[in-house]
């Protein structure tokens, strides 16, 4: 089977006991790092299932650019960030405000400069996450 088809296999069912388990995660963790191992944990047999291989480089250093100051992303999976915060913070306007912004300088520092620059951010990705909410910015 192909990894098209493992997608398109891939179930509702399963789809909602990996949010579940999350969700049950994001009760108990007690901070952002909890959260992450946690949710890393649960996803590898996902990706698996789902025929995706992948290796995620985890405080990814991103560089500076004459836009962004460097940073650290949470976990680099190809070309899509997430980036992780304590549960609850995203249910704030500060708290979600202030994780795009991060994402967004991370996105710039990931593309870097130079010709290419517009293209790569038209294939970048970042997720914000923090056990009840989650946000993607293209």
């Amino acid at each position: 089977m192909n990894q098209e088809e493992n997608v398109n296999n891939f179930t509702t069912s399963e789809a909602t006991n990996l949010a579940q388990a999350i969700t049950r995660l994001a009760e108990t963790a007690a901070n952002e790092e909890e959260l992450r191992i946690g949710v890393e944990k649960l996803l590898e047999p996902t990706l698996q299932r789902l025929g995706i291989s992948v290796q995620p480089r985890y405080e990814r250093h991103i560089r500076r650019t004459i836009l962004t100051a460097p940073g650290r992303a949470d976990a680099l999976y190809g070309q899509a960030i997430i980036e992780y915060e304590p549960p609850g913070k995203l249910s704030t306007e500060k708290g979600l405000s202030s994780t795009q912004e991060q994402l967004e300088r991370y996105l710039i520092g990931l593309a870097g400069s130079g010709s290419q620059r517009e293209a790569t951010l038209q294939r970048v990705a970042g997720i914000g996450f923090d056990g009840h909410s989650i946000f993607f910015l293209p």
